[in-house]
């Protein structure tokens, strides 16, 4: 699953961003902390990848789990 095709800033934070996007009839959402990681010594950043990805069965699903979450949303 290649999530990065589509994906769309939706908001962020303090060094992260948040993501939504769809593939293979998922709706996805995307955590990078990859700022955060950018400030680690190669040595304590090995093997991390800074994403993380909550896949959803549906829109709603994926729209209440934001709902949970503390960030700032970017205005379209």
């Amino acid at each position: 699953m290649d999530p990065n095709t589509n994906r769309t800033l939706i908001g962020g934070g303090e060094g992260f961003a948040i993501y939504t996007a769809e593939a293979h009839g998922k709706h996805l959402l995307i955590l990078d902390e990859s700022t955060c990681i950018g400030l680690l010594s190669d040595e304590d950043a090995e093997g991390l990848s800074g994403e993380k990805i909550l896949e959803f069965a549906s829109e709603m699903e994926r729209s209440e789990h934001l709902k949970k979450l503390r960030y700032r949303p970017i205005s379209p």
